[in-house]
């Protein structure tokens, strides 16, 4: 058995301690929190076979194979290093770190020692990303693209992790990653040109945003973040024969089930 530990034991780690305790082959072995009584109840509540009060002292585990890291972005390189210092592989909850400074750092580190480091946006590692692919540029379903439109809108502003310059907050950071990736996925990192069209701002960070880019054979890729409307979990890649809409709020519900075209 492969046996999982995560660092944190907020919402989104309890999220990973669902699906491990669903899935073949993998432990749901360790639990790490700067608190021991909230890592003793996390670990019962989901079946782990140990608890840590400290980082430190659960890397020192040599029995874990994987550490998952599911605390606020401002945290993530730090543990990460320190997770490399026990040679410990990591799946780290996304955003990767909160500059593009920091993650080279740590991508130069882990590569350095050779060890495993990833992060963990799962919508670039659904099933319905091949499918994608091939009906776009294998089958050319809706001929060649043209443009596309990317939603995430969730509500967020109640959220304190969101909202606190200091904890990596603003929604670009939050949920912004997930169209702006999608979109890099699908038309490529080349883009030419990048501009922001609208941004709004609460306590210093920013809540909502409209951002295009633009590649070098005309298409042009807008997203749509905000972090204070209702739930608006949608793609649309048009084409000259044609468009592609995609419910991500569809895709969300089938994670750890069979997937099926989400396409219309």
């Amino acid at each position: 058995m492969f046996k999982v530990a995560i660092i944190g034991a907020g919402s989104i780690a309890k999220k990973m301690a669902g699906t491990i305790n669903r899935m073949k082959d993998f432990e749901a072995y360790a639990i790490a929190s700067r608190n021991l009584e909230k890592a003793q109840a996390f670990a019962k509540q989901f079946k782990f076979t140990k608890a840590y009060g400290s980082y430190e002292e659960m890397l020192q585990d040599e029995a874990v194979d994987l550490v998952y890291i599911a605390t606020p972005h401002s945290c993530h390189k730090e543990q990460m290093l320190l997770c490399l210092k026990y040679k410990k592989p990591v799946l780290c909850e996304k955003i990767f770190t909160t500059s593009s400074k920091d993650s080279a750092e740590v991508f130069e580190q882990f590569e350095k020692d050779k060890v495993f480091v990833s992060e963990a946006l799962w919508t670039s590692f659904m099933p319905s990303r091949k499918i994608l692919s091939e009906l776009l540029y294998e089958k050319k379903i809706i001929g060649n693209i043209t443009s596309m439109d990317a939603s995430f809108k969730v509500p967020l502003t109640h959220k304190e992790r969101v909202i606190r310059k200091d904890l990596g907050g603003g929604v670009l950071m939050n949920i912004g990653i997930y169209p702006i990736t999608f979109v890099f996925r699908t038309l490529g990192f080349d883009y030419q040109d990048f501009k922001i069209d609208e941004i709004k701002y609460k306590n210093e960070v920013d809540v909502k945003e409209e951002l295009t880019f633009t590649y070098k054979n005309g298409v042009q890729a807008h997203c749509h973040v905000d972090g204070t409307s209702i739930i608006s979990l949608f793609v649309t890649i048009y084409g000259t024969k044609g468009k592609i809409v995609l419910d991500m709020r569809s895709e969300e519900r089938r994670v750890g089930k069979e997937c099926r075209s989400l396409f219309s």
